[in-house]
């Protein structure tokens, strides 16, 4: 069995990979593409790399090829109001491409066929255990601890990227909108404001 989390960056799929250490099955502990992933002989977890579907700008063709690769796999995607993507990312990384999270959310919902789980970060932050048993049920996966321990329960070894500054921070409300101004330079306002009402946001 292999299980994918995707995603756009910043909206989760870093912290939901260590979160799932609390399973009883391996998680790769580096950004991994769809082709690496299905190298891997053992059952497993990972986390999608930079160029991945449902989490950058890929061509057509491209998108048709990760199409094919994902139909073997457990695909799990996290998603996140655009504004505190944005933020974060304007925050943390400086300016970025805010295309990229409208096409991720274009990319699930027309191919929204592979995903067998969509995660909203939100509910991950307000009520961890209830995301944990979704995935649960749908991979068949047993737990040796509750997400809502995390980050108790990973080792010191995983997800050793200090370079990128993650941090084993505990999960908390104060991650969730905090007004990020999405009226700058380089933003389609229309198309964004459209794809955040699609998906629920009102923002």
């Amino acid at each position: 069995m292999k299980i994918f989390i995707v995603g756009c960056a910043k909206s989760g799929t870093t912290l939901l990979a260590r979160m799932c250490v609390a399973f009883d099955i391996p998680v790769v502990n580096e950004e991994v593409s769809i082709d690496g992933l299905l190298k891997i002989k053992e059952d497993v977890i990972g986390k999608r790399s930079e160029f991945t579907l449902f989490g950058n700008i890929l061509p057509e063709k491209e998108i048709r090829r990760q199409r094919e690769l994902m139909k073997d796999v457990i695909v799990i995607n996290m998603y996140r109001n655009g504004v505190d993507v944005l933020e974060s990312f304007w925050n943390g990384w400086g300016v970025w491409n805010p295309l990229i999270w409208c096409e991720s959310i274009r990319q699930s919902l027309d191919h929204g066929d592979l995903i067998n789980l969509n995660i909203k970060y939100e509910d991950l932050i307000e009520d961890p255990d209830k995301i944990q048993e979704q995935i649960q049920h749908i991979t068949g996966l047993s737990s040796t601890n509750l997400f809502s321990e995390y980050p108790s329960f990973v080792p010191d070894y995983c997800f050793p990227s200090t370079k990128r500054g993650y941090t084993l921070e505990p999960i908390h409300n104060e991650r969730i909108n905090k007004g990020f101004n999405i009226n700058r330079d380089g933003i389609d306002i229309k198309y964004f404001k459209k794809q955040m009402n699609t998906i629920g946001y009102d923002k």
